[in-house]
């Protein structure tokens, strides 16, 4: 039976929440624009290999990444060392002190008939490059066969990050191997949620290092210093002579012992070609929805104005929305910022603080910056309950099985939204704290399954 369904009537027309959703960018390999659009592959000799992708017997979806090993990266008696060879990888957010889950899908296969069973897959997550010390949050391996596996692995992020690295390693593999990787998804498992994706936007913590890389966009970039919050840095644009500087200050702190300061002399308009930046990076944001950031400003000055928008980064700059300006008076408030949708797999996101134009000795401060997944609706769809759309839980797992490519959004009871998880058509399961939700399944204009699903 059809009918037009109200997302008000059930007062599910905008939440935002902690979400827990996969934070791997193109984890499923389906979208491949710019090669491994969202990952990158490395090779140090002598690993010698070529990516492309499966299509005509993927493990799941219609494509899975296939890396075949040309050259082995084998250079001693360490697989360890030898692994670091030959790698794919891809950025992840990560934010301290959250549990996380780490599941996907491989397999390995020789030409030449070599024995595979007891070479090992290491695994490693650690911190972006530049944020010292380095800190590994997972170090582990697996053991793949010539049958499609999955595995499960469990890690803790111990420390603030701009961003982490995951690595899947293999230069230690013979010659002639090639291996698969599909469904690559990382959740937080944290119960309850952390409040926020964005670690240390309360600027609390401060660190040493070069923060995680450069926009190749802009040819003068700041390094980090004792001052600088770790995760977050600062760039200004190409043949900019303007003096910025954002430093996490205790003077005058808007919340707890530090605010971010952001001060710039003879600068730009916001919204002009040559503004200046403040950058918190990074984050791997899932295609098709929309992103909402709370943040606490103030100014030292009767008016100053500030911009927020997206950038998505793939060693270039993407796309870029023009920024929402605010206006900022010396006493701290609350603002809220939503992004437009998102709509590519770049390597990661930046969320932009745009500096405008500010007086000698005038400054900016920023605090309490929370990065959540919001739900926007449209008000009404169309529901079309499928018979053969199976939704049902059990020991901390949530099941959908779907004969088409759709989404799962689970609610709570009170009508907040818990999780958005993308479905591929086949059966799919996905952690869930224990509890009790609604589950909706559906697609860009129907809801092809509305029901009630205990988790224990």
């Amino acid at each position: 039976m059809k009918k037009l369904f109200s997302t008000f009537v059930l007062s599910i027309y905008l939440s935002i929440s902690a979400f827990s959703g996969n934070i791997v960018g193109n984890g499923g390999f389906e979208f491949t624009t710019g090669a491994i659009n969202a990952w990158s592959v490395g090779s140090t000799a002598p690993g010698v290999q070529t990516y492309s992708f499966e299509t005509v017997n993927p493990i799941s979806g219609t494509q899975s990444a296939l890396m075949a090993i040309t050259t082995s990266g084998t250079t001693s008696t360490d697989d360890v060392v030898n692994a670091v060879n030959l790698n794919l990888n891809t950025n992840i957010a990560c934010t301290k002190g959250a549990s996380y889950k780490l599941t996907f899908k491989a397999k390995a296969t020789n030409a030449n008939g070599t024995d595979l069973s007891s070479v090992v897959m290491p695994i490693n997550i650690v911190t972006g490059s530049g944020i010292t010390p380095v800190t590994k949050l997972l170090d582990d391996y697996v053991i793949m066969t010539s049958s499609v596996q999955t595995f499960e692995l469990m890690f803790v992020c111990p420390v603030v990050a701009g961003y982490c690295n995951l690595k899947f390693l293999y230069g230690n593999f013979p010659a002639g191997t090639s291996i698969m990787i599909d469904d690559v998804v990382i959740e937080e498992v944290t119960n309850p949620l952390t409040s926020g994706n964005l670690c240390n936007g309360d600027f609390e913590s401060v660190a040493f290092g070069k923060p995680a890389g450069s926009l190749s966009d802009y040819a003068s970039y700041n390094n980090a210093s004792a001052t600088t919050s770790t995760g977050w840095t600062q760039f200004k644009p190409n043949g900019s002579g303007d003096s910025f500087s954002a430093n996490a200050s205790s003077y005058d702190p808007i919340t707890g012992t530090k605010s971010y300061q952001l001060s710039m002399k003879n600068g730009a308009p916001v919204g002009a070609n040559n503004a200046a930046y403040m950058v918190g990076w990074a984050f791997c944001p899932a295609v098709g929805f929309k992103y909402t950031c709370t943040f606490k400003a103030k100014s030292s000055i009767a008016t100053a104005n500030m911009g927020v928008k997206l950038i998505s980064y793939n060693g270039a700059i993407v796309n870029s929305d023009n920024p929402t300006a605010y206006d900022l008076t010396p006493t701290a408030k609350s603002f809220t910022f939503t992004s437009n949708t998102v709509t590519d797999y770049s390597f990661y996101y930046l969320l932009c603080f745009q500096v405008g134009t500010l007086p000698p000795n005038a400054y900016i401060m920023l605090d309490d910056v929370l990065l959540y997944q919001s739900d926007i609706s449209s008000g009404l769809k169309l529901i079309y309950e499928r018979d053969d759309v199976k939704v049902f839980g059990s020991n901390l797992q949530m099941h959908v099985t779907t004969p088409i490519n759709a989404q799962a959004t689970v609610y709570l009871l009170s009508g907040k939204v818990a999780k958005k998880q993308l479905l591929t058509a086949g059966d799919n399961q996905f952690y869930m704290p224990k509890g009790i939700y609604v589950v909706q399944v559906e697609t860009a204009t129907t809801i092809i399954k509305s029901t009630k699903v205990v988790v224990w």
